[in-house]
């Protein structure tokens, strides 16, 4: 794959096998798909046949009375599929152990019973926006099922050795670390610290940063605090054009003179950000794109941007967790920002939800959203500056 990993999306083989379904009723046969990635740019070819089998290896386990993919509709298949990810459901019975056959669009499948295996509810990824969650919740916490702790595949290891319950894999003295989550988990500690003693390294000018972009059509919103005072970069005129530009422009001018001066005054200077991977990329990417493009705009080079995101003056607080803490349930900034005692104005606003609320238009959501993940940010330094008050010493 070149400079791209794989990583496989159960949900797009379901799609593509759908499609193909679809078109073979319609007397079209297609060997290969593709999938288009998020930039529009890019399609990732994948064999249909393939699909057809990781869909039929899902039918076979919930839905044995389709007999076979043929003589069930592409609707029929929907459901069963959107059922099968989502939904509570009682374990059903498998067939013998050996071979289970299915035809997939014509073609006997053979698929061996072994790997099959009848499950009730368990969390995955899924579950954090599905109407039917209420009531695998119910049943999944009256079982204490260890997908609670750790959802989809990566509790299998745990249940491969019995340890299907939470509260067993917090008496397991097999695996201590993995002991010591669970407990923090159920506790409702968010993090663990991995070392004694836990810091953040403070100056004496510190900058929070937080980007919004829109898709891959560019940055709108640049967004800084102080420790005083929320002060936005923002455009809501289409994106890739010289309204952007000058936005860009006007943040970087800003950020460069704050820390001009402060050199200048002897003072220690510092920009931050939370998991720097998407400021960094539109960084690079508006210099790229708008630098020397429109006169009067002064938009940086790509050399003076990388300069700047390779020195000691910018900062990744996320880096900085990650290498003294770790979350049970992740150390996002949402996830730890609460033990660092702040909260979000805008709860329900993440980054998909962004993704909606620019596109309705919602500026004032927007840069309530955006200014809380810059104060967050803040609140999480301070705290790791503190010794993480609230953590669990990781045994």
């Amino acid at each position: 794959m070149g400079e791209y990993s794989v990583r496989h999306h159960p949900q797009d083989s379901y799609r593509l096998a759908l499609a193909a379904l679809g078109l073979r009723d319609a007397g079209v046969h297609v060997p290969f798909g593709g999938v288009i990635g998020q930039d529009r740019e890019r399609c990732f070819v994948e064999d249909i046949d393939y699909c057809l089998g990781v869909l039929g290896r899902r039918v076979a386990l919930v839905a044995p009375e389709l007999n076979a993919i043929d003589s069930a509709t592409p609707a029929e298949l929907a459901a069963h599929n959107s059922l099968s990810e989502t939904s509570a459901r009682a374990p059903r019975p498998l067939p013998p152990t050996g071979t289970l056959i299915r035809r997939v669009a014509g073609i006997p499948r053979e698929f061996p019973t072994a790997t099959l295996e009848a499950v009730g509810p368990r969390r995955i990824k899924d579950c954090a926006n599905c109407r039917y969650w209420f009531d695998c919740e119910r049943q999944l916490v009256a079982a204490d099922d260890i997908s609670l702790f750790r959802s989809g595949d990566k509790a299998q290891d745990l249940r491969n050795r019995g340890v299907i319950t939470v509260e067993a894999l917090i008496n397991d003295a097999a695996d201590t670390r993995a002991a010591t989550l669970a407990r923090a988990w159920r506790e409702g500690i968010a993090a663990c610290r991995t070392t004694p003693t836990v810091t953040a390294p403070r100056f004496d000018v510190e900058i929070d940063i937080d980007m919004e972009a829109y898709l891959h059509h560019g940055a709108y919103l640049w967004g800084t605090f102080d420790g005083q005072t929320y002060r936005p970069f923002a455009t809501w005129e289409p994106l890739g054009g010289p309204e952007e530009a000058a936005n860009f422009a006007a943040f970087w001018q800003w950020l460069s003179n704050t820390r001009t001066q402060a050199h200048e005054d002897n003072k220690t200077f510092a920009a931050f950000c939370y998991a720097n991977h998407g400021e960094n990329h539109w960084l690079k990417e508006s210099a790229r794109r708008f630098h020397g493009q429109y006169p009067g705009i002064d938009v940086p080079s790509e050399k003076e941007v990388q300069a700047f995101i390779s020195s000691t003056e910018w900062i990744d607080v996320f880096q900085l967790v990650k290498s003294q803490l770790v979350g049970p349930g992740g150390l996002g900034l949402k996830k730890l920002a609460p033990m660092a005692g702040f909260h979000w104005q805008e709860e329900d606003l993440d980054g998909e939800a962004s993704i909606r609320a620019y596109e309705e238009g919602k500026k004032e959501e927007l840069l309530s959203y955006n200014g809380d993940d810059c104060r967050a940010t803040r609140a999480i330094r301070r705290w790791l500056a503190d010794s993480a008050p609230g953590t669990m010493l990781l045994q």
